[in-house]
């Protein structure tokens, strides 16, 4: 594969090339919980649920009366109407984005949709339990601006699992002649925007190292 970008330094080679090996985001100890359907992807965390009014039924039953719940899962409800009615009721006790997928040439995810309707769709959603919230920042209440970082987390990431779905990770190797100084792995977004000032910055340490500074 051909490296992304490959740039001279004071006498330095740094080359940034995509980083194919990245476990991605999922991976890591995530903030929000990620439940995706697809029938050809996986996508989002790992999950048991065989459909999303199964996995709003596994939220609902949790609040609200069991009897109910099941009346509306099992007989009164048609699937559509039993998750917009959960969902609307739910947001009083979770945090929660929707998550749409475009397909086309590629994949890519965002939680406000897409303006093509024959390749993109909701897939599923990211959320986080209130009670998790108050008991991990140990508040009574959810103030305004903490509900606002809490949805600012969950988009964020949201974007950087958008990021390894483009292949927006990046990593770098940085040279001197035939020598081999530093690599690392793992960039998410615009490698433009901040892996080359780090490179830069990297490089200005060796120069000066090996000018006794």
């Amino acid at each position: 594969m051909e490296p992304y970008k490959t740039f001279e330094y004071k006498g330095y080679t740094a080359e940034i090339s995509q980083d194919i090996l990245s476990d991605g985001p999922r991976e890591w100890d995530n903030f929000g919980t990620m439940v995706c359907f697809h029938s050809r992807y996986n996508l989002g965390d790992a999950c048991d649920y065989k459909n999303p009014d199964e996995f709003v039924y596994s939220l609902a039953i949790q609040y609200f009366n069991e009897d109910t719940v099941d009346n509306d899962f099992s007989h009164d409800l048609g699937a559509t109407e039993f998750i917009d009615k959960y969902l609307d009721k739910l947001d009083r006790h979770i945090f929660i984005l929707p998550l749409y997928l475009y397909d086309h040439s590629g994949l890519t995810m965002n939680t406000g949709g897409f303006s093509c309707p024959w390749d993109s769709g909701q897939v599923g959603w990211i959320y986080k339990e209130k009670s998790e919230i108050r008991k991990e920042w140990k508040k009574k209440r959810i103030s305004p601006g903490l509900r606002k970082q809490v949805l600012h987390w969950l988009e964020g990431e949201v974007e950087n699992y958008d990021q390894y779905l483009r292949g927006e990770v990046y990593g770098y190797n940085i040279t001197h002649g035939e020598e081999d100084l530093d690599s690392c792995w793992g960039f998410y977004g615009d490698p433009e925007e901040y892996m080359i000032p780090e490179i830069k910055s990297i490089i200005d340490s060796y120069v000066n190292q090996r000018a006794g500074r």
